[in-house]
């Protein structure tokens, strides 16, 4: 099959209900392989050119499948096949360099959460002096960028400069959980 929009103007009939589930269902299929394709690969690892043609990719998934659908994609992904530290990092970058953080992500405060429990980041007793995974570095960039884009004002750095999510109380109230619950 060919990638196309898919018409998601209202079905009509019992069979256009059912061809409107499979074209979504088709539609997932080829976000989720691609995902798998953009993530799949190790950033540092990765040649410029590789990284190039990836972010075109990323690029054209977004255009043709709305930012929505395909964020909420990379975000499942997230959840479902990244769960060590290393895997975690290499998401994080890889998604600054598709450009995700411009995107609204549907819960920023858990998706950010769950990349600062993967990496180990307990709030209780996090030493600023042994940052392994550079938690000031890229992860603080991304979660200003999808903090403020998802309507939380305080973490806007023009408005709130000392801000950083190692000292957010939403995103460390979601880590407390996600080590509740230990995945």
């Amino acid at each position: 099959m060919s990638r196309k929009k898919h018409n998601a103007g209202p079905p009509r009939s019992a069979e256009d209900i059912s061809s409107d589930k499979e074209a979504q269902s088709w539609i997932k299929e080829v976000i989720d392989a691609d995902t798998c394709r953009l993530y799949g690969c190790l950033y540092d690892e990765i040649s410029h050119r590789e990284l190039h043609e990836l972010t075109d990719l990323a690029e054209s998934m977004i255009a043709e499948y709305g930012s929505a659908a395909v964020i909420r994609r990379w975000e499942e992904y997230l959840y479902s096949r990244c769960t060590t530290p290393e895997s975690v990092v290499n998401i994080a970058n890889l998604f600054w360099c598709y450009g995700g953080y411009e995107y609204r992500i549907s819960d920023a405060c858990r998706f950010l959460g769950y990349i600062f429990y993967r990496i180990g980041f307990d709030p209780d007793t996090y030493d600023y002096g042994e940052d392994k995974y550079d938690v000031t570095g890229i992860l603080d960039s991304i979660a200003t960028c999808v903090m403020v884009k998802a309507g939380y004002g305080h973490a806007d750095q023009v408005r709130n400069p000392y801000y950083t999510p190692e000292n957010d109380p939403l995103i460390m109230a979601e880590v407390r959980a996600f080590r509740q619950t230990d995945l």
